[in-house]
């Protein structure tokens, strides 16, 4: 370098407008520094928040598939619980025809054996009337 060249250098490089400069300059490329390991921080927070994501999506998707396997279960139940219930109504209507049943022939065997009765003793009657 020249003597020009250095006493040039020697006179900017004191200078307070040099100073400051230098002092911005290098302020600013801290800031960028901080500003940039900042977005890498972020970039992976953000890489984490998505993956984190995914697996709630996941998640969600095992939960749908069990509350619809759930619903369909319920929906099972409930029309078990109905055939159960009309199965249950059925069986006491037959069993209510079927007591009337019992209950119309007993009326008729009672009536039949008070006949029958009544016609063995009228042919005892009359036997023993044959015999005297």
């Amino acid at each position: 370098m020249s003597f020009f060249g250095k006493i040039k250098l020697k006179i900017i490089s004191s200078s307070n407008s040099f100073k400051f400069y230098k002092e911005n300059y290098e302020k600013l490329n801290e800031e960028i520094h901080k500003k940039e390991t900042l977005i890498q921080v972020l970039k992976r927070e953000n890489e984490n928040l998505f993956k984190e994501n995914e697996n709630l999506n996941k998640i969600n998707s095992n939960l749908t598939r069990v509350n619809e396997s759930y619903s369909s279960i319920k929906d099972d139940i409930d029309n078990l619980n109905r055939n159960v219930s009309n199965n249950f109504n059925n069986l006491n209507n037959n069993n209510r025809e079927l007591v009337k049943k019992i209950e119309y022939n007993h009326l008729n065997m009672s009536n039949d054996l008070k006949e029958l009765i009544s016609t063995g003793s009228s042919i005892k009657e009359d036997l023993n009337n044959k015999l005297e």
